[in-house]
C-alpha cells in the first residue's frame, strides 16, 4: 500500500493531537479537566486515524470500515467538547451533558450501520463515506449542541466563572488547565 499525498496532513495532525493529548495527561492526569481534554484529543485521533487508513486503501468495503471507525471518534467530539467547556468554566453538569453523551453512544453503536455511513464514493483525494438516513441527526446534534449548552449552562451555572456574566473563559482554555 502506497501513501496517498492527501493524506499525509491528516497523519500530521494526528500526531499533533496524540502529542498534546499525551503531553497533557502525562504532566496532570489527576485534573478532571486534563482527562476531559486528553480524551477529546484521543477521539480526534480515532477519527483522524479512520479517516488516513480510508484515504490509503483501494477496497471500498475496507474504506467503508475505516470511515465507520472514524466516526466513532467524530461522534464523541462534540459531547467531550462542551463536556471541556463546563469543566474548565466550573459549571454544574448539566442534564442536556448527559442526554447528549447517550446520544453518542447510540451513534457510536449505529456507526457500524447503513443508517450513519451507506456507502463509500470515489473522489481525487480518495474514498469518501455517503451519508445514511440518520446521518442528518447526527450532524444536528453536531451543530446545535453548542449553542444550546452555552445558554443552558450559562443560566444554570453555579461556577465561580459563571458571576462574570459570559458563558467563555476570558483568557484561553489551555491556560486554565493545570501542567
Amino acid at each position: 500500500m502506497g501513501v496517498n499525498p492527501f493524506s499525509i496532513p491528516v497523519l500530521c495532525s494526528l500526531c499533533a493531537i496524540l502529542f498534546a493529548a499525551i503531553f497533557v495527561l502525562w504532566r496532570g492526569r489527576e485534573v478532571f479537566t486534563n482527562r476531559i481534554f486528553s480524551l477529546f484529543c484521543f477521539n480526534s485521533c480515532l477519527w483522524l486515524f479512520g479517516y488516513f487508513m480510508m484515504y490509503n486503501t483501494r477496497d471500498p468495503d475496507l474504506a467503508l470500515a475505516w470511515a465507520r471507525l472514524g466516526f466513532i471518534g467524530v461522534a464523541f467530539l462534540p459531547v467531550l467538547g462542551i463536556h471541556f467547556i463546563v469543566s474548565i468554566l466550573g459549571l454544574k453538569r448539566h442534564v442536556l451533558l448527559n442526554i447528549a453523551y447517550v446520544w453518542t453512544f447510540v451513534s457510536g453503536y449505529l456507526s457500524s450501520t447503513p443508517l450513519i455511513y451507506n456507502g463509500i464514493e470515489k473522489y481525487f483525494w480518495g474514498f469518501y463515506p455517503t451519508a445514511g438516513r440518520l446521518y442528518f441527526i447526527f450532524l444536528s446534534m453536531f451543530a446545535g449542541l453548542s449553542p444550546t449548552a452555552s445558554s443552558s449552562f450559562a443560566g444554570g451555572s453555579t461556577g465561580p466563572r459563571s458571576r462574570a456574566g459570559s458563558s467563555m473563559p476570558s483568557s484561553s482554555g489551555m491556560s486554565a488547565m493545570r501542567f
